[in-house]
């Protein structure tokens, strides 16, 4: 074979290469992704209840001042509202965990202005939502 050949036998096997590399990285990048969707997945799994029960919880302890509502449900997704009610002024909470995507949503309105995030659920920790409460008790 000729040195032309061979240099252009060398340049086809360098880029098989090169694919079959970038291949394995994204099946190792792809593998990841689903691990870590998996994990965010179980941590919203369990989040359900701990959301859930944790609003109801504070609601029944308000004394009436509070009321906690499922506001839309299904499976695997779930979106609770804490609403103060009085005294004024008015004030909520929406705290959404979706299990299939692994993520959570809330919503503080405090009467002037919003605050909000959506994160992965390994991220949020009860003491979170904990503290999301306190600053709806708080007034403005």
């Amino acid at each position: 074979m000729s040195r032309f050949a061979d240099s252009v036998r060398e340049r086809v096997d360098a880029a098989r290469e090169r694919e079959e590399q970038r291949m394995k990285e994204e099946r190792e990048r792809r593998a990841a992704e689903l691990k870590a969707l998996q994990a965010a997945q179980d941590a919203a799994t369990q989040l359900l209840p701990q959301v859930r029960n944790r609003l109801r919880e504070v609601a029944e302890a308000s004394n009436g001042a509070m009321v906690a509502s499922l506001v839309a449900g299904g499976k695997d997704v779930e979106v609770w509202r804490l609403q103060w009610i009085a005294p004024p002024p008015k004030r909520d909470l929406t705290v959404e965990v979706n299990v299939p995507s692994g993520r959570v949503r809330w919503q503080l309105f405090d009467g002037l202005s919003p605050d909000q995030d959506d994160m992965d659920a390994r991220r949020f920790i009860m003491g979170m939502l904990d503290e999301l409460i306190r600053r709806l008790c708080e007034v403005a």
